[in-house]
C-alpha cells in the first residue's frame, strides 16, 4: 500500500511537470508589439508545436474575431498552415487600436498577447508668423499626442519641448508650440529657413512645415508701427505750437 502511495505521488508529479512543459514547449512564435499608420497592414505571428494537434483563436480586447459560425471577420486574414496561425490585419482603422491575443488549450488555457498601435498622423500642422519674430507650430486631429516638438533653423536644432496637448471630442489630440527667434540671428544671414518638427512616437518620423524668414538689408523685417507713432507725435507737437 505504501508503495502505490508513493508511486501514486510520483505520476501525480510527472503530470504537473509535464503539463507545465507542453505549456512551455507549444509556442513556436508569439506575437510582439507594433506600431502602424492608420490604413497600413501588418502581420501577427502565432505558431503552435503541432505535435499535440492544437488550434489557436485570435481576439481583440477580449472580443474574438469571429461570427457565430466561427469564420473570422472580412477585415482581418489568418495566414494558416503546419501550426501557423498568423493574424493579418488589413486597412487599420482606430478601432484596431489594442491588445490582440492568440490563444490556444493544452492542459489549461494559454495565451500571448500583442499591443496594436494605430499612428494617425496629424491632419493639419501650421507654422504661422506672429511678428516681432514670434511663430507659432500648431497640430492638430492626431494621435498619439505629440511628444516632442523640435525648432530647426537652417536644419540645426536650436530648441527641443515637450509640448502640452489637448484631447479633442473624438480622442485624437491637438498642440501648440511657440518659438521667437534671435535677431542677431536673422542679421548675420539675411534669410533663414525655420522648420518645426512634431513627434508623436520617439522612432517614428515626426511631421514637419517650413517657413523662410528674411531680413531687409540686415534688418528684421517688423511691424511698421514706430513711424506712424513718430508722425503722430509730430504732428500733436506743432498743433501746440500753433497760435490758437
Amino acid at each position: 500500500m505504501r508503495l502505490q502511495g508513493y508511486l501514486g505521488i510520483v505520476l501525480g508529479l510527472l503530470a504537473v511537470v509535464n503539463a507545465g512543459y507542453l505549456s512551455k514547449a507549444v509556442w513556436m512564435k508569439t506575437p510582439g508589439n507594433i506600431t502602424e499608420v492608420i490604413g497600413g497592414q501588418v502581420t501577427l505571428e502565432c505558431r503552435l508545436n503541432n505535435t499535440h494537434d492544437l488550434k489557436a483563436r485570435w481576439s481583440r480586447n477580449g472580443t474574438y474575431l469571429t461570427d457565430n459560425d466561427g469564420n473570422i471577420y472580412p477585415e482581418y486574414e489568418i495566414r494558416d498552415g503546419v501550426g501557423q496561425y498568423d493574424l493579418v490585419i488589413k486597412n487599420l482603422s482606430k478601432t484596431d487600436n489594442g491588445f490582440f491575443t492568440c490563444s490556444h488549450v493544452l492542459a489549461e488555457p494559454q495565451h500571448q498577447h500583442a499591443f496594436v498601435n494605430v499612428l494617425i498622423p496629424f491632419e493639419s500642422l501650421k507654422l504661422t508668423s506672429h511678428g516681432l519674430n514670434v511663430y507659432s507650430c500648431k497640430a492638430t486631429h492626431g494621435k498619439p499626442a505629440a511628444t516632442l516638438i523640435r525648432w530647426k533653423i537652417d536644419d540645426r536644432l536650436v530648441a527641443s519641448m515637450m509640448p502640452g496637448s489637448l484631447k479633442e471630442d473624438d480622442g485624437c489630440f491637438s498642440t501648440n508650440s511657440v518659438y521667437e527667434i534671435n535677431d542677431a540671428v536673422i542679421r548675420s544671414k539675411g534669410t533663414i529657413n525655420l522648420t518645426c518638427e512634431v513627434t508623436q512616437l520617439l522612432g517614428v518620423e515626426g511631421q514637419s512645415k517650413s517657413i523662410r524668414v528674411t531680413a531687409n538689408h540686415g534688418e528684421i523685417i517688423r511691424p511698421k508701427t514706430k513711424g506712424i507713432v513718430t508722425m503722430v507725435f509730430l504732428v500733436l507737437m506743432v498743433g501746440r505750437l500753433l497760435p490758437a
